[in-house]
């Protein structure tokens, strides 16, 4: 570990001086930090919606119910099967991450069907990031989902894919509607996570579920645009200048953190520190976050904690993520190596030299005994762990803007995943 000095000032009239003001620094607050390079891309993953669908299934683990209650027409009335206790947040690791990107690439860019079996449309060749299709892509079945993931992996252990929907959100709600996807996003048989989503040709979403992870404290924050029910069968999404930013903590045992916020900073201008607060969950084990109204321009941000062992915790790690509003998103990448100084925080800045293309969390450790099984069953309701291969079809209909999302009763009845 090495130790930071966090200084905290308080800003006000100067005693004695009128309409002048000055800064006087508070003793400083010394805390350990963890040198841990989590949050940083390895290689060019994940991108932002792979950041969201790895934060989004922490999200639930946290506290099912309200998520359950997502399927009720307002939103707030469970939907009356069983709920799964809370389960320890995964890990998201670079290893089972190609795996799932790799086959939401194979399906957004090819003409392979998402396969019932979770199969691939290709004889593969390689391993890790050089995996490639040998050969021309055909038909379901050339290369099983077990095989697949042997090319990546030998921790994975099943998967939730889907398809059409273009946003994250709505990929994560349309597994929640599904008893066999909820109870592997559930599963408490699992610690780490993989997460794929690729918008090309057509839209498909992965999680790859495996073993042997360790969540690290707060290790998934990212922006993403809340769902919610208007008591009828339509879901609002939140507007594009209303992003929610959200991180889990864990620390089993301990208390809230003594520090928790997302320290942010509009093209290039002076930092703003904005607190979280406790969404779901327990203070030891929940998301902390908090919804904004951000203006047009790049808002570069990073999260930053102190946990309620005095140890400060960054994320990412170093370098800062983006939310464009009304910018493009090459003006305003999901990742810059460059970090701006925080004094709100007690942070300074960096060039960012040598901190893109970062360790990542949880690159290595490919061993591990959930093997590269199959499909996995269709899961119990009472959201067991034994995991789902299954197809979801989308959640419905994203009117112009991004505004809302039509769920016909029919739909809900039609759209059943696929065993």
């Amino acid at each position: 570990m090495k130790t930071s000095h966090v200084v905290r000032t308080f800003c006000g009239p100067l005693a004695g001086v009128a309409l002048l003001a000055s800064c006087a620094v508070t003793p400083a607050e010394t805390y350990d930090s963890v040198e841990q390079a989590i949050g940083e891309p390895v290689g060019e993953l994940p991108n932002h919606d792979e950041r969201v669908l790895g934060f989004w299934t922490n999200r639930i683990r946290a506290a099912p119910g309200p998520f359950d209650a997502l399927l009720s027409p307002d939103g707030t009335t469970p939907s009356g099967r069983p709920i799964p206790s809370p389960t320890p947040p995964l890990e998201l690791v670079a290893d089972l991450a190609r795996a799932a990107h790799f086959q939401s690439n194979h399906i957004a860019t090819t003409t392979c069907p998402l396969c019932a079996d979770h199969s691939t449309c290709c004889v593969l060749a390689g391993q890790d990031e050089d995996t490639h299709c040998e050969g021309a892509v055909t038909a379901c079945g050339v290369t099983s989902q077990g095989e697949r993931f042997s090319h990546f992996s030998d921790r994975a252990s099943t998967e939730n894919a889907e398809e059409g929907n273009s946003k994250p959100e709505l990929a994560m709600l349309s597994w929640i509607t599904s008893h066999a996807h909820w109870g592997a996003i559930n599963g408490a048989g699992y610690t780490a996570l993989g997460t794929g989503a690729v918008l090309a040709n057509r839209y498909a979403h992965h999680l790859v579920f495996g073993v042997q992870g360790t969540y690290p404290v707060a290790g998934d924050g990212t922006h993403f645009y809340d769902l919610s029910r208007d008591g009828s069968f339509m879901v609002k999404e939140a507007p594009v200048t209303n992003p929610t930013f959200g991180i889990t903590y864990y620390l089993p045992g301990g208390g809230a953190p003594k520090v928790a916020e997302v320290v942010r900073s509009l093209d290039g201008g002076e930092a703003v520190c904005d607190s979280l607060a406790l969404k779901y969950g327990t203070e030891a084990h929940g998301t902390y976050e908090k919804a904004m109204t951000l203006e047009s321009g790049c808002h570069r941000y990073f999260f930053h904690l102190v946990d309620s062992n005095g140890t400060e915790r960054m994320y990412p790690t170093t370098g800062t993520l983006g939310v464009p509003i009304h910018v493009s998103a090459d003006k305003c990448p999901d990742f810059s190596a460059a970090r701006f100084e925080a004094p709100c925080a007690g942070t300074p800045g960096s060039s960012g030299e040598g901190g893109a293309g970062g360790s990542g969390s949880g690159s290595g450790g490919a061993g591990g005994s959930g093997g590269a099984g199959g499909s996995g069953g269709d899961g119990d309701e009472s959201g067991g762990a034994s995991g789902c291969g299954c197809r979801v079809a989308p959640v419905g209909f994203e009117a112009t803007g991004g505004g809302l999302v039509f769920l016909a009763l029919a739909a809900w009845v039609r759209r059943r995943a696929l065993r």
